[in-house]
């Protein structure tokens, strides 16, 4: 047989389709990937927004609580309407025997997992109230169901309530008239 023979084009013709269907195959497996990779990065981010959505709803809870141990603490002797000057006269009341437990327990801050809370202060140095150190725009709804998409999670303020004296100047510019009062955005992005 010569070296040209029609049996080594078909062998060669076969080799070229084998050649091209590799190919195509490849480029089919780059396209799965690139949607698979679509889709995890979908579902990334929804895990994402959920996370924060829990801790904001989280930092909502904490906030509250310390609020209303505040109110606690203030109104546990209604002759001195003293506040605390620290988060730990919350945990223990030692103004009456048996101490008092206001708070539960010393909550971190869920977003910096640490008890790095800004501390809202009166004129006298008594605790006030509490808001996030954490500069993260919120995703959720904020205290009292507010929609809060956009706004920073450090702008709730979670404020006691005045007693039955008569509240404070500072308490006032803290409160606004309500527990939590968002402050409005000073830097536009």
């Amino acid at each position: 047989m010569r070296s040209g023979s029609r049996g080594d084009h078909v062998h060669a013709g076969v080799r070229a389709s084998r050649y091209r269907h590799a190919g195509f195959t490849y480029l089919m497996l780059l396209a799965a990937l690139a949607i698979a990779g679509t889709g995890v990065a979908a579902v990334g981010e929804r895990w994402t927004a959920a996370a924060q959505r829990e801790r904001e709803r989280e930092l909502i809870f904490r906030g509250e609580q310390i609020r209303t141990a505040i109110e606690r603490y203030r109104d546990a002797l209604p002759e001195a309407q003293a506040l605390p000057t620290s988060l730990d006269e919350l945990l223990v009341d030692r103004r009456s025997t048996p101490p008092r437990h206001h708070l539960r327990r010393a909550y971190p801050d869920p977003f910096t997992q640490q008890l790095d809370w800004v501390l809202l202060r009166d004129g006298q140095g008594g605790l006030l109230g509490v808001h996030s150190s954490a500069p993260v725009r919120a995703r959720g709804r904020g205290p009292k169901g507010a929609l809060a998409t956009g706004q920073r999670v450090s702008d709730w303020r979670f404020v006691a309530h005045a007693g039955t004296a008569a509240p404070t100047d500072a308490a006032q510019q803290y409160r606004g008239g309500t527990a939590f009062t968002p402050t409005p955005d000073k830097e536009t992005e």
